[in-house]
């Protein structure tokens, strides 16, 4: 404001033009400034959302690859929990077996008396 002043106070045309011309000259330099500075934030902007997108992929690509793992895991172990069933029922009908003759033999035993 304190420039506008001084402006007006020039009553010399030439000298009041090359005022004026100065101001328009910084004027356009802080426009100038301000453009950049705009166009500073604006690339900085598009790199993080370049980046959040690169993030969010590779959190996706990630999330995928424990899936995958836990898909194999989840096999593995329900395979190793059916073989150790399939063994525990082997041995329950071998030891059941094993009752069977017993209990017949002491029935036939009980028979010839």
């Amino acid at each position: 404001d304190f420039k506008w002043q001084e402006l007006e106070d020039k009553e010399d045309c030439e000298e009041l033009d090359h005022e004026i011309q100065l101001q328009k000259t910084h004027c356009h330099s802080i426009i100038q400034k301000k453009e950049d500075l705009i166009k500073e934030f604006q690339e900085a902007l598009k790199n993080k959302d370049d980046e959040y997108v690169k993030s969010l992929k590779k959190q996706g690509e990630d999330i995928d690859r424990l899936i995958a793992l836990m898909r194999v895991q989840f096999n593995g172990m329900r395979d190793e929990y059916n073989t150790q069933l399939n063994e525990i029922e082997a041995a329950f009908r071998l030891e059941r077996e094993e009752i069977l003759r017993k209990n017949e033999t002491e029935i036939e035993i009980l028979f010839k008396k």
